[in-house]
C-alpha cells in the first residue's frame, strides 16, 4: 500500500516534466529499523519499482535519509 501510494507521486513528478524527483520513504532513524536481510529481501525491490520511472524519464532521483546513512549490510 505503502508503495502504491509513492508510485503514484513519483509518476506525478514524472508526468510534470520534472528533472528531479524525490523517493519519499524514510527507513532510517538511528541505525536501521530492519535487518540489512530483511531490507535486501523486500525493500530494495520496492525502491528498484519506485526508482524506475523516475530514470527513465531522465529526472535526477533524490533519497532522503534522517541522521545515519550508513550502508546497510556493505
Amino acid at each position: 500500500m505503502i508503495e502504491e501510494f509513492n508510485l503514484a507521486i513519483v509518476q506525478k513528478y514524472v508526468a510534470a516534466g520534472r528533472s528531479g524527483c524525490p523517493i519519499p520513504m524514510t527507513w532510517q532513524q538511528v541505525g536501521p529499523m530492519i535487518s540489512p536481510v530483511h531490507f535486501r529481501k523486500y525493500i530494495t525491490q520496492a525502491y528498484r519499482r519506485l526508482m524506475r520511472p523516475a530514470l527513465e524519464a531522465g529526472c535526477v532521483v533524490h533519497m532522503h535519509s534522517r541522521r545515519d546513512i550508513r550502508l546497510l549490510g556493505g
